[in-house]
């Protein structure tokens, strides 16, 4: 009888192992090859609630992946990719890190194919302020480097009309997650209207206080183009804001304000231009942001003349402005 069992005992463990053998040598199948990598893609071709398409797969999961031709598309949402590409760091894995290398992106179409309509609130809620989720990084994350080419976004066609797509020629970005903050190191908007660079960090949790720079340049047909840097610092309620504008026009913005129910407070708006030793200052409130908005603006201006690049034809040493009214 004991052997009896102990031959039972032996073939479990012989079964176990045989299984984990076998589990073992799937998975260093599919990460280390590029046919484990292509039978990955097949199944998941087959569970995905829609259809999956990729023309072509070099690569393994342990290194580096290309992805040519990739499509995907359901009743809601339509998504291709010209080529997809990731290098990444299996390792950092191990000390809780998502490390990404590299993420390329090439000329991806996004086309939202129907939108579900959003039920109609039992009661109108306050616009301000707006109530984001708490983001827990359950691994720490870095992105050496991403970029998006060519993307194109389309909305769904209203009345069988296609609508113009959203183009963008490059996105960048570079960041890294530290505690609960996201550093960003690098992030780049590059489009035919003009583009912007952003550095700084946030804290998605609570108000999601924030602290970046920015760098940015609107071009403009037949004139100079607007080119502004600056400072942007705040959270979901209050924004300061400090720019330095120049080209098209040369003037220093500075802007505090805060947001709390369906009301904007402008503590202060300052526009200076030192050429002419110029300056506006307004100040006060816009209520009422979800129906008709009501303006109460009291400001004083300096030197104050237009045009603002030449000599001016009109001008006015000083002066005051109220604003009271709808904006209906």
């Amino acid at each position: 009888m004991r052997l009896t069992y102990k031959r039972v005992g032996w073939g479990i463990f012989a079964i176990i192992t045989l299984l984990l053998v076998l589990v073992l040598a799937t998975a260093i199948y599919v990460t280390t090859t590029t046919s484990g990598l292509k039978q990955l893609v097949t199944v998941g071709q087959r569970w995905l609630p829609g259809e999956l398409q990729v023309k072509q797969i070099e690569g393994n999961l342990l290194d580096s992946v290309s992805l040519q031709q990739l499509s995907y598309q359901n009743d809601t949402i339509s998504i291709a990719f010209e080529q997809l590409r990731l290098a990444w760091d299996p390792a950092a894995l191990l000390s809780g890190s998502a490390h990404i290398r590299s993420l390329t992106l090439e000329q991806p179409v996004i086309r939202l194919l129907s939108v579900s309509p959003e039920p109609a609130p039992a009661t109108e809620k306050p616009l301000f302020p707006l109530a984001l989720p708490d983001l827990k990084w359950p691994l720490k994350v870095r992105i050496d480097h991403l970029d998006i080419s060519q993307l194109a976004f389309y909305q769904p066609s209203i009345a069988d009309n296609p609508s113009e797509p959203l183009l963008l020629e490059q996105f960048l970005l570079q960041a890294h997650t530290q505690g609960q903050s996201l550093i960003v190191e690098q992030l780049q908007l590059v489009a035919s209207q003009g583009q912007i660079n952003v550095t700084g960090q946030l804290q998605p949790v609570g108000n999601y206080p924030f602290s970046v720079s920015t760098e940015w340049t609107i071009k403009q047909l037949d004139q100079p183009d607007l080119k502004g840097k600056g400072v942007l610092r705040g959270n979901l309620a209050e924004l300061v804001m400090e720019q330095q504008l120049s080209g098209l026009l040369d003037l220093d913005v500075f802007a505090s304000m805060k947001l709390s129910s369906d009301t904007l407070t402008l503590d202060k708006l300052q526009i200076l231009q030192p050429a002419k030793k110029a300056e506006l200052l307004l100040s006060g409130e816009i209520t009422a942001l979800q129906t008709t908005p009501n303006v109460a603006l009291t400001g004083r201006w300096t030197n104050l003349g237009y045009p603002l690049q030449t000599d001016a034809v009109y001008s006015s040493r000083q002066g005051s402005v109220t604003l009271n009214g709808g904006m209906d």
